[in-house]
């Protein structure tokens, strides 16, 4: 307001929204995808369930970034990868966001959809990420790092690179 610096309440129930409660403490990440505000893995609070969606990712209405109700069609939503995996990283390439679960490489894409938006494309069980916020884009892929090595994303296959070439 040009006083005071505060952070909005991020509901994500129509009532909550009413009363102006929050219900997002914490995220591992937040991205802007497609006009949508994306909070990664959120620790929800003053809602039912509360604490860490380790497979989820809530989305915005379409631009309106506050605006992250899920339980109102046209308004933001929410979707989980469907792995027990826990979200570690994620990162762009092209116009997909990889990202990278404890066990798991998934792809989020976005459909076109104004009532399902988004879709869940796995791209890999075999490599594993143990480093959160540890994803490193470059033009052509995309890099995190675990304890089977080091791997790298291209947004179809995922391999390891840092085996020696014989």
């Amino acid at each position: 307001n040009g006083t005071t610096l505060s952070r909005p309440p991020f509901s994500i129930t129509q009532a909550n929204r009413r009363a102006y409660i929050n219900n997002i403490q914490t995220c591992i990440d937040v991205d802007v995808y497609k006009n949508r505000f994306l909070v990664q893995r959120p620790n929800l609070i003053n809602t039912s369930p509360t604490g860490v969606q380790s497979q989820s990712i809530r989305y915005s209405a379409l631009q309106n970034a506050t605006n992250l109700v899920a339980d109102v069609p046209g308004n933001g939503g929410e979707l989980s990868a469907p792995t027990g995996d826990v979200l570690q990283a994620s990162e762009f390439i092209r116009d997909q966001l990889i990202v990278f679960f404890s066990n798991s490489t998934w792809s989020f894409r976005f459909t076109g959809s104004s009532f399902d938006p988004f879709r869940w494309d796995r791209l890999n069980v075999t490599k594993s990420t143990n480093a959160p916020y540890g994803a490193i884009a470059y033009d052509e892929r995309v890099t995190s790092m675990g304890a089977q090595g080091f791997i790298a994303c291209d947004g179809v296959n995922v391999q390891r690179y840092d085996i020696p070439i014989i």
